[in-house]
């Protein structure tokens, strides 16, 4: 699959994604904000977003974390919103 390096947003909410393979955003790294909400997501390992450098916006509401791995936000990113419920 080819993809653009040049997106910048992107929602793939409600499409039963259960969970983020280590390279799954490889080539993307000029995405700023990642909206996963309603997916039945129900754990992130520590390198699922190391990919995203200019990552600076994450929703990950609506899924079925309770936790978050310890790290996962120390990978070089930017995100400073991060939205949970």
């Amino acid at each position: 699959m080819i993809v653009s390096k040049t997106i910048f947003s992107t929602h793939v909410g409600d499409n039963e994604i259960k969970g983020i393979s280590k390279r799954a955003f490889r080539g993307l790294d000029k995405l700023h904000t990642l909206e996963l909400d309603g997916n039945p997501i129900q754990g992130l390992r520590v390198d699922a977003f190391a990919d995203l450098r200019s990552l600076e916006t994450l929703s990950i509401m609506s899924t079925k974390l309770t936790t978050l791995p310890s790290g996962v936000f120390n990978i070089g990113t930017k995100i400073f919103i991060v939205c949970l419920d």
